[in-house]
């Protein structure tokens, strides 16, 4: 699992590798538990059947993907009285959340990820889906395509990835691979995640 500009992950790659094995997540409060979860969460998820933060029990409209990508830390009160949350982020980064998902059965790897970026803080983060039968990573195949992001959808394309504007054909996509690894809609629960024995890079 790989994620870039989610939250307070910021600036920087951050990887996870799980390795097929069960893992704890631990940490104090705050620490961005919940975070990884709602990655997760989001990559497998379509967003109407996504809950963000769940795993805390918080309420849903504390956080969304606009508040991840944007990196929401902290609110200040203006003068108003009225509270406003504070970005790491503006709307010239972008943001990745990346899964490697490998079936030893079947000699089977898949990588899915997701690309968002602002366009207008007012919106809503702007998306696309990226499907690939190989193993891709966020330093290696989703940085260095300079402000545009039509250049990075057209990199991903000369590499072999499948792109998606929507969900629904990227949860539907090559579905013997994505059925091999048991990928899209695998189990969630609202305190973790229920994980076949797959490779989670």
């Amino acid at each position: 699992m790989e994620i870039y500009n989610w939250g307070t992950f910021d600036k920087q790659v951050w990887t996870f590798t799980l390795n097929g094995q069960n893992a704890l997540l631990t940490g104090d409060i705050g620490s961005g538990k919940s975070t990884l979860v709602d990655a997760i969460t989001t990559l497998l998820v379509p967003a109407n059947r996504a809950a963000c933060n769940k795993a805390a029990g918080a309420d849903n409209k504390e956080r969304s993907a606009k508040s991840y990508v944007l990196g929401y830390h902290k609110s200040e009160r203006h003068e108003s009285g009225a509270a406003k949350p504070v970005p790491l982020r503006g709307n010239s980064t972008y943001s990745v959340i990346l899964g490697v998902f490998y079936n030893a059965g079947y000699g089977q790897t898949v990588t899915l990820a997701q690309v968002f970026g602002m366009k207008d803080l007012q919106g809503q983060p702007a998306r696309f889906f990226v499907g690939a039968e190989e193993q891709l990573s966020i330093a290696e195949n989703f940085s260095g395509f300079g402000k545009e992001m039509s250049n990075l959808k057209r990199r991903l394309k000369v590499q072999g990835a499948d792109l998606f504007d929507t969900f629904p054909p990227y949860g539907l996509w090559d579905s013997e691979a994505v059925t091999r690894c048991k990928v899209i809609n695998m189990p969630l629960s609202a305190t973790g995640l229920m994980v076949p024995p797959l490779v989670i890079a």
